[in-house]
């Protein structure tokens, strides 16, 4: 209990940018990353640098890694876009754009089905969120601090992508993608993101396309979906008083446009 204890407190609000992929990567070696990720964690807490990343040795790589794109898959890592691209001015960024039923579907799913925690609670949405970067997102104040988890959820979504495009606007290094246009479209959208970020569509890229829809798993951490099935499920799962709710929150964002 007390060795539980001390790792949720050293844990706890220490964001990093070094977490391991979920799926094995032969270019890398997990043990080491896993040790510069804790390196990490143990430097900020102790207030020995306030840097939200460390630069990532050659050694953690089993091979060169200076082909090696890094995606980053958080949503709260889009309060840090800014400081990548002023700290890594050659960086180009591809931010993933999911529409916020989605979004929230699939973390009710995670916190019933397999046990995520912290479900629209302040001990984990107040770091990120407050305080509020942006006037704009002072509306939200008061649904965000006396409303239910799913109401918190919503704002953070907001608070979080609105965050990202603001800081990035007119940056001619960031691309934005729609996630449902990906799962509509994924070949035209996919070499979109290749040409912008120099990379050649080919017959690797093709083949995990056409294997990732080749079926359909409803493994949670499974990569075999039908992206038809995947991108409107939250219509039909979640409840219709959230399905309205949601809309009512993303209509009054500046990211409505992005959907229809």
């Amino acid at each position: 209990m007390l060795f539980r204890s001390i790792r949720q407190t050293f844990f706890a609000c220490s964001p990093d940018l070094h977490r391991p992929p979920f799926q094995r990567k032969d270019f890398l070696r997990p043990h080491l990353w896993a040790g510069l990720n804790i390196l990490g964690r143990v430097l900020r807490k102790l207030r020995l640098t306030d840097h939200p990343i460390l630069p990532i040795p050659g050694w953690v790589f089993r091979k060169s890694s200076g082909g090696c794109r890094y995606v980053i898959k958080s949503v709260v890592s889009n309060y840090r876009l800014a400081w990548i691209h002023r700290a890594f001015p050659n960086t180009k960024t591809v931010l993933l754009l999911r529409h916020p039923g989605g979004y929230l579907n699939s973390r009710i799913n995670a916190t019933r089905d397999h046990g995520w925690k912290y479900f629209g609670t302040r001990d984990r949405l107040d770091p990120v969120v407050l305080p509020f970067r942006y006037q704009t997102h002072e509306q939200y104040e008061d649904l965000y601090k006396f409303g239910e988890p799913t109401d918190r959820e919503l704002v953070y979504w907001i608070v979080a992508n609105e965050t990202a495009v603001l800081d990035l606007v007119n940056n001619p290094s960031v691309s934005v993608v729609v996630y449902e246009e990906l799962c509509r479209d994924p070949v035209t959208q996919v070499r979109k993101i290749c040409s912008f970020l120099g990379i050649e569509y080919g017959e690797a890229i093709e083949t995990f396309i056409k294997d990732s829809r080749a079926g359909h798993s409803d493994n949670f951490y499974g990569y075999l979906k039908d992206p038809s099935r995947v991108a409107r499920k939250w219509i039909d799962e979640l409840d219709q008083t959230l399905v309205v709710k949601v809309n009512d929150m993303l209509s009054g964002s500046m990211l409505a446009k992005y959907w229809n």
